[in-house]
């Protein structure tokens, strides 16, 4: 209960703010985001505008982290046994931040938010959260991993051509 009376709490003063800086400054960032959609998507939400192109880059999205999380991370991720901890846990801490983490980039797919070749700034973001999932692991296998991410992007930026 504490917790959302602070984000009820934060969500008004953030919004208060925002109208007391745009009447001084003459800008609102709620205008400004509305005029960016309007630019962004001028035959609005893609989902309904262009539904294909739409799921082809959601799928794209996850897909271009995968990879770029490295094959060798992603075999472990398919075999949490591997790294001694479960997933859905939320009673442990480091989950529910990571199970977050995943949670607000999907908020950011649904919404639209990256285009074809867009993810490098969600996996920015996501990785730390999603190598939260790593911290049990054991020493040999972390050094495989790690060498078959260093062997992968090798090979990505020897023979991989990027249009972003």
């Amino acid at each position: 209960l504490d917790v959302i009376c602070l984000l009820g709490g934060t969500l008004v003063l953030g919004i208060v703010i925002n109208e007391l800086l745009g009447l001084y400054f003459g800008y609102s960032h709620f205008l400004g985001f509305i005029q960016a959609c309007s630019f962004e998507n001028p035959d609005g939400f893609r989902a309904i505008s262009e539904p294909i192109n739409y799921l082809f880059t959601r799928i794209e999205n996850i897909a271009e982290i995968a990879l770029f999380l490295s094959l060798g991370c992603l075999a472990v991720l398919f075999h949490p046994e591997q790294l001694e901890v479960r997933f859905l846990d939320i009673n442990d801490d480091w989950n529910a931040v990571s199970i977050i983490g995943i949670f607000v980039l999907l908020l950011l797919f649904i919404s639209g938010a990256f285009r074809t070749g867009e993810t490098a700034r969600a996996c920015l973001f996501i990785y730390p959260y999603i190598f939260l999932a790593f911290r049990k692991i054991k020493n040999p296998l972390l050094t495989h991993i790690t060498m078959i991410a260093g062997l992968q992007t090798i090979v990505m930026q020897l023979f991989g051509e990027y249009v972003w």
